[in-house]
């Protein structure tokens, strides 16, 4: 019998934009807010594509700002004192 590894739940490597998405907690260092932001990831694929990894939505309490940075991904910011989040992924 052959052991086997956990499943992630995203489309099989050989597809070249396979996305993942995974939630995580927030916590504003400044005034205490919590809530949590979904994430998707760009898997790699075989043919050497670059993993990327963004936000793509939060719970109340907090919202996305586009990034001054064009090539950057949206800034978390908090609703209730206007921080803006640093990314722990």
């Amino acid at each position: 019998m052959h052991g086997h590894g956990h499943k992630v739940d995203s489309a099989p490597a050989h597809q070249p934009n396979a996305k993942t998405r995974f939630t995580t907690p927030l916590f504003c260092d400044h005034c205490g807010q919590t809530g949590f932001a979904t994430w998707e990831s760009n898997l790699p694929s075989r043919w050497g594509n670059l993993t990327v990894t963004a936000p793509v939505c939060t719970s109340d309490g907090f919202y996305l700002r586009e990034n001054s940075k064009m090539s950057s991904s949206p800034q978390i910011v908090c609703s209730e004192c206007g921080s803006v989040h640093r990314d722990r992924v």
